[in-house]
């Protein structure tokens, strides 16, 4: 059996992952590529209500940046979050 395909994988149709995103959004970069989200999300709740957030990995490119995308429920939360801009080191 080593070397056969799944013919019903191949025949099923792709898995759709649905995300809320709020109209008030940020674009995160420069992340960490050990970046988790849920540590990204406790980190920016501190703000208000993160209604979604998304870690995304780019491997293309040699350099494997990071970076996230967090929707809030006002844009009064996402610009208090815009506060951190810059301040955020690594560790």
């Amino acid at each position: 059996m080593a070397g056969r395909r799944n013919p019903e994988a191949l025949n099923s149709a792709p898995t759709k992952h649905l995300f809320y995103e709020s109209p008030h959004k940020l674009c995160i970069g420069n992340l960490p590529w050990s970046t988790k989200l849920e540590e990204l999300r406790n980190l920016f709740s501190q703000f208000g209500v993160v209604d979604s957030a998304r870690v995304l990995y780019d491997r293309r490119g040699g350099k494997n940046p990071t970076y996230a995308f967090l929707s809030f429920s006002s844009a009064a939360e996402r610009d208090a979050a815009l506060s951190m801009n810059g301040t955020v080191k690594a560790h």
